[in-house]
């Protein structure tokens, strides 16, 4: 293979990977909409999806310090940023973003997707 074959074939695949990857991103959003607000996991008939929470805070000492929120070392207190967000209050510089983990219910010869490739 020449090495302008080569990079034809790498650019191909790049681009197959760029449309997995955003196929990907449309069922992920797809699953986590399958949850009810309070449902923590949801099952299929091979599967049981768990969702989790993550809380990113880029909350600045100086926005902290507003919340009483920081610790001696003058850190964000991150544990009293939660509990004010999950109270209702907003504090800027703060998302939270949900994820999760698909298990599979069945071993792994029994398993559907293990075939896929």
């Amino acid at each position: 293979m020449s090495l302008e074959e080569k990079i034809l074939k790498y650019k191909q695949i790049q681009e197959q990977v760029k449309r997995l990857e955003e196929e990907k991103q449309h069922v992920y959003k797809e699953i986590l909409q399958s949850f009810s607000q309070d449902e923590k996991e949801v099952f299929s008939a091979n599967y049981r999806v768990k969702r989790y929470f993550r809380m990113t805070i880029k909350t600045t000492v100086d926005e902290a310090r507003n919340f009483q929120a920081t610790r001696t070392e003058e850190i964000v207190d991150k544990e009293k940023i939660k509990e004010l967000v999950h109270s209702g209050i907003f504090v800027p510089n703060v998302t939270e973003s949900a994820y999760f983990f698909i298990y599979s219910l069945k071993s792994k010869e029994e398993d559907p997707a293990a075939s896929i490739e």
